[in-house]
């Protein structure tokens, strides 16, 4: 009832453990993760560059892989990229029985839902500020930071303004900071974002989540 108020006054709203009972927050542990969703190709863009993941520009890359490269940056002490996909095929049938977010009453009343997409990394990775859709976020592994600033005042960013804001020298992170309310997600939260709100992340811990983009039946979208 809360989550369907909070979509028809299109409000954020966190939903401290609603998905804790889910099978991907039960069943994910590295090596389940990587034997069921590990074959998803990731593909190049400009949040997560794979230039300095030794070449693998070249190369095609998928999430065993970049869990891989994870660790050999982690123990270089080397600043790492953060993964986001939308799994196809048995991949995203998969994550559609482990992430479970819809029940058939909330997606009677939903225009449409795309298929649920990945993201992983680790701390001091992050997404920076953008807007699409409304989205159901869980949060499987980890804890993250968000930053949510309401349509009126969202901005595109090249990079995370919580992560651009630290120093003080980033007048225009500072101030999308302070437009904007920090929420922190923890395994098993669920955060609604309304669609066309401005959103970026800061990973706190190595992370995995999943998350689901939709227009209910009162969005323009729709």
């Amino acid at each position: 009832k809360r989550l369907r108020t909070a979509i028809a006054m299109q409000q954020p709203l966190l939903l401290r453990g609603a998905a804790a009972h889910i099978p991907a927050c039960i069943e994910w542990t590295r090596s389940t993760f990587a034997a069921r969703l590990g074959a998803t190709v990731l593909r190049p863009s400009a949040w997560w560059p794979w230039a300095s993941f030794r070449d693998s520009s070249r190369v095609q890359r998928n999430l065993s892989n970049f869990l891989e490269d994870l660790d050999a940056k982690a123990a270089d002490g080397d600043p790492v990229p953060y993964a986001f996909e939308t799994p196809s095929g048995t991949a995203a049938s998969q994550v559609l029985a482990d992430v479970p977010l819809f029940s058939s009453a909330l997606r009677s009343d939903m225009s449409f839902v795309r298929p649920p997409q990945i993201a992983v990394g680790s701390a001091g990775a992050g997404a920076p500020l953008h807007s699409h859709f409304a989205a159901l976020n869980a949060l499987i592994v980890g804890a993250k930071r968000w930053l949510l600033i309401p349509p009126q005042d969202a901005e595109w960013s090249v990079a995370p303004p919580l992560l651009a804001a630290r120093n003080g020298r980033c007048a225009t992170a500072m101030r999308l900071c302070k437009l904007g309310v920090e929420v922190d997600q923890c395994a098993g939260d669920v955060l609604f974002v309304p669609e066309w709100w401005g959103h970026s992340t800061v990973l706190l811990s190595d992370c995995v989540a999943a998350t689901y983009e939709f227009a209910d039946r009162g969005s323009l979208w729709s």
